[in-house]
């Protein structure tokens, strides 16, 4: 957040998943970021719903 390295996001079978840095928990004035992983999520719903029409009309 602010352009502050916070960590790492990755996704697999089991959905997106994301992983704190620890110099970022353990500066002065870390932020959690909720939102963006919420943002991430409705995302994902929002292609798997494209790529499911898209199976469904070949």
């Amino acid at each position: 957040m602010h352009n502050n390295f916070a960590g790492i996001i990755t996704e697999d079978r089991e959905g997106y998943h994301f992983q704190y840095d620890s110099e970022y928990l353990n500066s002065e004035n870390p932020e959690p970021k909720i939102a963006l992983y919420e943002r991430m999520l409705k995302e994902k719903d929002k292609m798997m719903g494209r790529l499911e029409k898209f199976i469904q009309e070949k």
